[in-house]
């Protein structure tokens, strides 16, 4: 919604938490739900995303 409004910095805070709780916490959907938002307007915040996302599927794995 923030990114919509042309608040990038609030949505990138909100997202920035919400990957690292997300990671926390082992919820991988969550952290598609990030990288879908993020698409090209925040690519740190992808980024970030797509690390905890891998690291969550290696974990699964093992």
């Amino acid at each position: 919604m923030l990114l919509r409004r042309g608040d990038p910095t609030g949505a990138g805070e909100r997202l920035s938490a919400a990957v690292t709780d997300a990671t926390a916490h082992r919820l991988p959907h969550q952290l598609q739900r990030v990288i879908r938002v993020t698409g090209h307007a925040l690519p740190a915040i992808r980024e970030c995303a797509e690390q905890g996302l891998q690291g969550l599927r290696q974990d699964m794995a093992a």
